[in-house]
């Protein structure tokens, strides 16, 4: 496949993500690029003034998936406040929380360890404000 990049003169760095499809299997590049994501970097600006802007609250899939003994959760939030990541069995048990706190705007990603946990389904569910969104299909495999 080939794609072509329009310039981007005003812009010292531009970051891209790509999607992959196929019937079975979606692959980003990177594994955690969100939809919403964008990076400026210019001649007037340092690192510490990188912008990461997220229009919208969004909870991705796991990855590697099927995991053993660990796998990255991402996610993105659109305005700092409160958020909760929680992961539960098959049966609806809350096993972990991974993430109790109040969060900046942008994208996060954290590591939950299945390692004291037998193999199996679990889903993750994450809170911000009102919102909530759980996500299936997390396989652990020992």
């Amino acid at each position: 496949y080939e794609a072509e990049l329009p310039d981007f003169l005003a812009y010292s760095s531009v970051e891209y993500y790509f999607q992959f499809e196929h019937t079975y299997y979606t692959w980003h590049s990177p594994i955690t690029a969100p939809d919403s994501f964008y990076t400026w970097h210019n001649a007037t600006t340092n690192a510490s003034e990188e912008k990461n802007i997220t229009s919208r609250f969004e909870l991705f899939q796991n990855y590697p998936n099927p995991f053993n003994p660990s796998t990255y959760i991402s996610y993105a939030i659109p305005k700092s406040g409160l958020v909760q990541l929680k992961v539960f069995d098959i049966n609806g048990k809350e096993i972990q929380t991974l993430v109790n706190e109040s969060q900046n705007a942008g994208s996060h990603q954290v590591t939950f360890n299945g390692s004291p946990f037998s193999s199996g389904v679990y889903f993750y569910q994450l809170q911000f404000g009102k919102e909530v969104v759980v996500k299936k299909k997390m396989l652990y495999v020992k």
